[in-house]
C-alpha cells in the first residue's frame, strides 16, 4: 500500500510496513493524533506525513515537536518532488516531513564506557546466523540517536523476517536505505531505549505499586521503549514481566507532579523520556489506560497459587442464592485529606436498591470487627469464610473478591479501585462522593482514581475523619503513607 488517509487507529493490525503517504485527517483530536503517529510510526517507513484538518491544524505546534522528536523534520510541500503543491481545502497548509528515523537523543552522564553500551544494546552475529546474515552484520557506533545500533545487509524477504526476530529481543527499525545493485538494502536496528521506575515495589503500597508498574508498561508499549523495574509484590501475583535484581543507572529522572490527567506535563508532553527513571503515582483518569486494556488484563491475570486463590473465591461465590456484591470499607490508616472515612450508611442506602436480586454481601475490609454489626440482617460472607491460606500478601483474597463480585462498591482507595479495572462480569461499580454524601456509580476505565473534590476535615470529625492532622505535619503525614511499603 502506497497512500494511506484518513484517522488513524491506533490499535490498527493492518500498517503496512513501507507507507509513501501519511495522511492525518480531519476528525483526529490532537491526543489522538499523537497517540496513533506513535503507533504508525513505529511499525512502518514512512515516507511523508501530511497534516491536514481542523483538529491537525489548530495543535500543528504540537504535531510538528512530535514529528520532529522521533527523526522527521518539517519541509514546504513544494521543496518535495513529487508532493501535492496546493492544498485540496481552504484554510489547509499540508505539512510534509522527510523520513529520518532517528531515535530521541540519548544523550546524558551515562555510567559506563561507549564500549560497554554497545555490548549492552546491540546483538551478536548468532543472533541473524540463521536469516543469513551473519556475514553482513556490522555494528555501528553512536550515531544513531547518540545510541549504538546495528546495521545488516538484507534483501527485502530476509528483512521481514529480521523484523519478526530483533523485535523479539527488543531491537527494532530505524531506518532503511535504498536497495543496493545486489537488491539487498542497509537496515540499521537500535535497542529499545530503557525506562525505569526505581519506586516500584516501595513508594506507597499495593495499589499504588500496581498503577507505577501499568503507567511504565503502558508508556513503553506507546512509544517503542524497553520498561524495567525492581521485584514487587506483582511478580508473585500476576502475569507481569517480573523485576531484574538491578536496575540500570540512567542519565534523566522525571518526577510527576500531577495525577490529574488533564495537568500532567508527561502525560501532554510533545517530547519523549528515553533513558528516563519516572517517579510519581500515575493515578490519572484512566482514559489514559484504557487503550492498553487488552495488555493490562493479560498481564494482570492471577496465576500459580494466587489462581487457585481466586478459584477458591469464585467457588465461595457461586455457592450463594444470588448474585454478590464486594464492599471495599476501608478504616485503619483512612481519615484525613482524601482518604475520607465513607460511613457504612451509604453503601447501606445502595444496597436498598439492589436488595430485589437477594444479593449476598461480601465485606473486604482491614477491620471487619468494627464494620460487620451495621449490615446485620443481611447475608454477609468475608475472607473468614475461605479456606485459611498462607499466601504472602494477605491482602490479595479481598481484591480478588473485589475483581469477581456481581456488584461492587469501592473506598476512595487505589487499591479496590484497581481490583474493579479487572472485574470483567460486574453489573454495577459504585464509588463514595463526599460532596454528594452518597455512593455514585463510575467506570473503571473512563474514570479519575482517587476523587480529590473534597477532603476529610471538611465533615464533622469522627464521620468522615478520625485522625487529627495539624496543617503543618500534613504533607509529611501524606509522605509517610505512601512512602511506607506493605
Amino acid at each position: 500500500m502506497d497512500l494511506v488517509t484518513g484517522t488513524l487507529d491506533r490499535s490498527a493490525d493492518d500498517i503496512p510496513r513501507h507507507i509513501r503517504l501519511l495522511h492525518i485527517g480531519r476528525n483526529a483530536s490532537a491526543y489522538d493524533i499523537l497517540r496513533g503517529a506513535t503507533n504508525t510510526l513505529r511499525r512502518a517507513r514512512i515516507d511523508l506525513v501530511h497534516v491536514s484538518g481542523d483538529e491537525g491544524l489548530r495543535h500543528r505546534s504540537a504535531i510538528v515537536a512530535f514529528l520532529a522528536c522521533v527523526g522527521y523534520q518539517s519541509i514546504p510541500s513544494a521543496d518535495r518532488e513529487g508532493a501535492p503543491t496546493e492544498s485540496t481545502e481552504a484554510n489547509e497548509e499540508p505539512i510534509f516531513a522527510v523520513h529520518e528515523r532517528l531515535l530521541p537523543d540519548m544523550s546524558g552522564t551515562w555510567p559506563e564506557s561507549a564500549e560497554d553500551r554497545l555490548s549492552r544494546y546491540c546483538i551478536s552475529p548468532d543472533d541473524v546466523v540463521d536469516l543469513g546474515a551473519a556475514d553482513q552484520l556490522e555494528a555501528v557506533p553512536a550515531d544513531i540517536g547518540n545510541r549504538p545500533a546495528v546495521r545488516i545487509a538484507a534483501d527485502a524477504t530476509s528483512a521481514l523476517l529480521l523484523d519478526e526476530r530483533l523485535e523479539e529481543k527488543g531491537l527494532y527499525r530505524v531506518h532503511t536505505a535504498p536497495p543496493n545493485e545486489d537488491g539487498t538494502s542497509h537496515i540499521t536496528f537500535v535497542k529499545r531505549p530503557p525506562i525505569t521506575c526505581g519506586s516500584i515495589g516501595s513508594l506507597g503500597r499495593f495499589g499504588n505499586h500496581l498503577f507505577q508498574y501499568l503507567f511504565l508498561q503502558c508508556y513503553a508499549d506507546d512509544y517503542g521503549m524497553n520498561a524495567l523495574n525492581l521485584p514487587w509484590a506483582g511478580d508473585a501475583i500476576f502475569n507481569v514481566a517480573p523485576g531484574v535484581d538491578a536496575l540500570p543507572v540512567l542519565p534523566h529522572r522525571f518526577k510527576e507532579q500531577s495525577n490529574v490527567f488533564e495537568k500532567s506535563k508527561l502525560i501532554h508532553a510533545t517530547g519523549l523520556h528515553p533513558a528516563t527513571d519516572f517517579e510519581g503515582f500515575f493515578q490519572y483518569d484512566t482514559q489514559y489506560y484504557r487503550p492498553h486494556r487488552a495488555m493490562i488484563r493479560e498481564q494482570l491475570a492471577f496465576k500459580g497459587a494466587y489462581r487457585d486463590r481466586a478459584d477458591q473465591v469464585q467457588a465461595l461465590f457461586d455457592a450463594q442464592d444470588g448474585p454478590v456484591a464486594a464492599l471495599h470499607l476501608r478504616r485503619g490508616d483512612y481519615g484525613y485529606n482524601i482518604f475520607f472515612i465513607a460511613p457504612e450508611a451509604w453503601y447501606l442506602t445502595w444496597l436498598e436498591t439492589i436488595a430485589d436480586s437477594k444479593p449476598t454481601i461480601y465485606i473486604a475490609s482491614d477491620d471487619l470487627e468494627l464494620v460487620l454489626p451495621a449490615f446485620e440482617g443481611w447475608p454477609v460472607i468475608s475472607e473468614r469464610d475461605l479456606p485459611p491460606t498462607d499466601l504472602p500478601h494477605g491482602y490479595f483474597t479481598d481484591f480478588v473478591a473485589l475483581s469477581l463480585a456481581d456488584h461492587v462498591a469501592i473506598s476512595n482507595s487505589s487499591f479496590s479501585f484497581a481490583a474493579s479495572l479487572l472485574n470483567t462480569g460486574a453489573r454495577t461499580f459504585m464509588r463514595p462522593s463526599l460532596p454528594k454524601r452518597a455512593l455514585i456509580p463510575y467506570d473503571p476505565w473512563n474514570a479519575p482514581v482517587l476523587l480529590r473534590d473534597m477532603m476529610a476535615e471538611d465533615g464533622p470529625e469522627g464521620t468522615f475523619r478520625t485522625i487529627e492532622v495539624k496543617p503543618k505535619s500534613l504533607r509529611k503525614r501524606l509522605k509517610k503513607f505512601f512512602g511506607r511499603q506493605k
